[in-house]
C-alpha cells in the first residue's frame, strides 16, 4: 500500500535567544490513503508540531530537515513558497481546536466554510456557499441556509463544531489535520464530535489526521495509533492491537492511567527538548530501562506490522 504522506527523518527546532528547542528529532511516519491515524503524547510531545510543519505554518523562528513527500513524489519542505501554498491549500485542510477562537467573528459561517476552496478556484462564491449549506445538513445541522448567513457569536458550541468539520472536508481534501478535537468537550459534545468525524469520513473519503490527548476519543475514532515521546515517534500500531496490549513502555503507562487501566499515574515530567537525556528518551521515567537504555538510542524494531523505538521490546509483554 502506496503512503500519501511519508515523514523521513524530519526534524523542526525553534531557535530562541540562546537556546534550540528540538521540537522534532528524527521523524518517520508513513500514512496512507483513507485512514485515521491518531497521534497521541504528553503536551510537548511534538504533535502539534508535526502537524504544523507538515502544513508550513510554522514560526519564522523554526527550521526544518530531512523530508515530508506527499504522494511519493513531492518534498513539501523542498518546494517553494508558492507551490506549496497551491499544494496545501487545495491538497490539505486543518480542523483546529478551540471553538472559540477558531472563527473570524466578523464574516458569516457559510462564507469562512467555502473560503479555502473559493481561494484555490474550486468553486466559485455562490457555488462554494451552496456546497456549504448542504455539507452542514450532511453533518445533522438543522435550518442549515440560516445558520450559514449567521456569525460565530450566534452558533452554539455544537454549531461551531459542524462548521470546523464542514471547513475541513469542503473541497474534498486528501488529507484532513484535526488538532486537539476534544479539547474542552463535555462527555456529550466528545460523542457528537465522534458522530461527525465518522460521517465526515463517509463524505470525504479523505484521510485523517487527528492529534488528540484523549485515548478514550482515539479508540473510537482512528484505525492505527501513532505514540510521540520528546519529538520521536516511540510506537505504530493499529488501534485495536495497541489498546489490547501495548508494546512501549511509555504507551503502556498512557493505557495504565486511564480508568480501566487503573488510573496509575506516570511519575516524573517529560524531558526539556533543550537538552534531551543520552540513550532512549524514556529511560528516565520507564521501571523496564537497563544500562544499555541509558546510553544507547534504540533503532525502530518492527513487530507484526507493528513500529517500535525500544531496546526491550517484547521482553516484558
Amino acid at each position: 500500500m502506496k503512503p500519501i504522506l511519508s515523514f523521513r527523518n524530519v526534524r523542526t527546532r525553534f531557535h530562541l535567544q540562546r537556546i534550540v528547542v528540538k521540537a522534532l528529532d528524527g521523524v518517520d511516519l508513513d500514512v496512507y490513503e483513507n485512514e485515521t491515524l491518531g497521534i497521541v503524547g504528553e503536551t510537548g510531545c511534538g504533535k502539534s508540531v508535526l502537524l504544523l510543519t507538515a502544513l508550513r505554518l510554522l514560526p519564522p523562528n523554526a527550521r526544518v530537515e530531512g523530508e515530508i513527500l506527499y504522494d511519493g513524489r513531492v518534498n513539501l519542505l523542498g518546494v517553494s513558497e508558492g507551490e506549496a501554498r497551491k499544494i496545501i491549500g487545495r491538497e490539505f485542510a486543518l480542523v483546529p481546536q478551540g471553538l472559540g477562537l477558531s472563527l473570524n467573528p466578523v464574516l458569516n459561517v457559510g462564507f469562512q466554510i467555502c473560503e479555502r476552496a473559493v481561494e484555490h478556484r474550486t468553486y466559485s462564491k455562490s457555488r462554494g456557499f451552496e456546497v456549504a449549506v448542504r455539507l452542514l445538513r450532511k453533518l445533522g445541522l438543522r435550518d442549515a441556509e440560516k445558520w450559514s448567513k449567521g456569525y460565530p457569536h450566534q452558533l452554539s458550541g455544537g454549531m461551531k463544531q459542524r462548521v470546523l468539520v464542514a471547513m475541513g472536508i469542503l473541497g474534498n481534501p486528501r488529507v484532513v489535520f484535526v488538532d486537539e478535537p476534544t479539547k474542552g468537550l463535555d462527555v456529550i459534545k466528545k460523542s457528537l464530535l465522534i458522530t461527525l468525524l465518522k460521517r465526515a469520513r463517509r463524505e470525504s473519503h479523505s484521510t485523517f489526521i487527528i492529534v488528540s490527548h484523549d485515548l478514550g476519543f482515539v479508540r473510537e475514532i482512528t484505525d492505527r495509533v501513532c505514540v510521540m515521546y520528546c519529538g520521536q515517534v516511540v510506537e505504530l500500531s493499529p488501534t485495536k492491537d495497541f489498546f489490547k496490549e501495548a508494546l512501549h513502555p511509555y504507551s503502556e503507562a498512557l493505557l495504565e492511567a486511564l480508568p480501566e487501566g487503573g488510573l496509575k499515574p506516570l511519575e516524573g515530567e517529560m524531558p526539556s527538548m533543550v537538552n534531551p537525556p543520552a540513550g532512549c528518551r524514556f529511560h528516565p521515567r520507564c521501571k523496564y530501562a537497563t544500562e544499555i537504555c541509558r546510553k544507547v538510542i534504540p533503532a525502530v524494531k518492527s513487530f507484526e506490522g507493528r513500529l517500535v523505538r525500544c531496546h526491550r521490546a517484547g521482553e516484558f509483554s
